[in-house]
């Protein structure tokens, strides 16, 4: 279910266990957090989503409530519309959901965009999608998301494994192929090209291509929780997929014959395939990365501090890929723990944002919060679906152009910069003081 809202000076409640209760609330400079407390514990019950203009930042009151109830914020900030002398671009307008264990209770927020073509107001409107306990699929796209890349050839880079698909053997079905995951490679990466290719018949939906065998991506048989695999003929709605654009550079993928997407899933022989499961927000191997097969699927670069004379250093994986390692410097000298795969997180933030890999891991500043905070610890961990501790950011298009600050986003707040303590070895944090923050060099990494 979407919403937009955009009225000033109220809020409102929705109760999603099935009451149809709306609560509207009038705009206070009073205590927020009690107000929270009340309509979301007393008034429509744990099950709720309040939204409106709060007048206050979005982080402020993330930090209060942090515990009972998730902030819930648009990317880009809400108000002003018009530039105003002196005042600062901030995130006004956003939703609040009470934090609870129960999932017949639990209402998630997928797909949170501000609506920069209306401009009727001095706020942004701001469009939420509303996922309640009986959704089973992924929502659909907001007005502004971006159209699938289709008609070009694409890597599908799994979000969760970094592996992308190519054919493996026969499957179980007579002329089909079965479809494993391995590392994307400048030597295997001919196998891993699909190209989306739009049905006419059938607005909004594409066949995946196999670029190589010209053969088509579809649910074993149209069944659920069937396998993927290659056709060698198109035969039907199974075979049909649409993309749902995620906003952080992922999208995930849903057939048209069973409603569910297109995820990973481990074999008894210890490899990765692709199946179709049921959606789930939280689950990382639901999530895709179409990413260029020419520009940008072997994009590797090297993160080095910006010389002033002394000793180069380069954000280094010096201590290995396991799970939470923390990621330190290290004299610049082209090793194999100073490469970074970079996958571009389009749709977060203003400016260029960007995943950085090594060995499957990304590098992040929490798991623990969606949202970074000064002082966190820089380590490598598993994607996880809507975490703005993920992506990397900067204000320039071209990550090769200069030296820049590295920074993290963090909605209605000052988004704090990659730093380090400025000697080899040390632990890279973050700070949200830009004038003491290192500034950092892309550098494509050598074949």
């Amino acid at each position: 279910m979407g919403i937009t809202w955009n009225m000033r000076g109220a809020g409102i409640t929705h109760a999603a266990n099935g009451a149809n209760k709306w609560n509207l609330g009038v705009r206070q400079m009073i205590d927020s957090t009690r107000i929270v407390d009340v309509i979301a514990l007393q008034e429509a019950g744990p099950g709720s989503v309040i939204m409106g203009d709060w007048n206050r930042r979005a982080s402020e009151l993330s930090t209060e409530l942090r515990g009972r109830h998730t902030v819930y914020s648009s990317r880009e900030h809400t108000y002003p519309v018009a530039p105003i002398r002196e005042q600062r671009n901030v995130h006004y307008d956003y939703a609040v959901v009470p934090s609870v264990s129960d999932e017949n209770l639990r209402v998630d927020i997928q797909g949170t965009v501000r609506l920069s073509d209306i401009d009727i107001s001095d706020h942004y409107p701001v469009a939420f999608g509303l996922n309640t306990p009986d959704d089973s699929e992924p929502p659909r796209p907001p007005s502004q998301s971006r159209n699938p890349p289709l008609k070009k050839s694409r890597v599908l880079r799994n979000a969760r494994s970094t592996k992308a698909p190519y054919p493996s053997g026969s499957s179980s079905s007579g002329g089909s192929s079965r479809l494993s995951l391995r590392g994307v490679e400048r030597s295997n990466v001919g196998q891993q090209r699909f190209v989306p290719d739009p049905v006419q018949e059938s607005p909004g939906n594409f066949l995946l291509v196999h670029q190589m065998t010209y053969t088509f991506v579809g649910l074993e048989n149209g069944v659920d929780n069937a396998s993927a695999v290659l056709h060698p003929e198109y035969d039907g709605p199974a075979q049909l997929w649409s993309a749902v654009d995620m906003r952080d550079g992922t999208w995930v993928l849903r057939n048209a014959a069973t409603g569910q997407v297109l995820s990973t899933a481990g074999t008894a022989g210890g490899d990765e395939e692709l199946v179709g499961r049921d959606y789930d927000p939280s689950d990382g191997a639901q999530r895709w990365f179409l990413q260029d097969a020419a520009t940008e699927a072997l994009d590797v670069d090297e993160i080095v501090r910006h010389d002033d004379g002394t000793a180069q250093w380069a954000l280094s994986a010096l201590d290995g890929s396991a799970e939470n390692t923390e990621l330190t410097t290290a004299f610049y000298n082209h090793d194999d723990h100073e490469r970074f795969t970079t996958i571009p997180a389009e749709g977060i933030g203003d400016g260029s944002c960007y995943y950085l890999v090594h060995n499957g891991k990304y590098v992040n500043s929490s798991t623990s919060q969606s949202e970074p905070s000064e002082g966190d610890t820089v380590r490598l961990n598993t994607f996880l679906p809507n975490h703005d501790s993920f992506a990397w950011c900067m204000d320039i298009a071209d990550r090769y152009l200069c030296s820049v600050l590295l920074t993290q986003y963090s909605p209605g707040g000052e988004p704090p910069n990659l730093t380090f303590s400025g000697v080899n070895g040390a632990k890279l944090t973050l700070t949200k003081d830009s004038s003491t923050a290192e500034t950092w060099l892309w550098k494509e990494a050598p074949e």
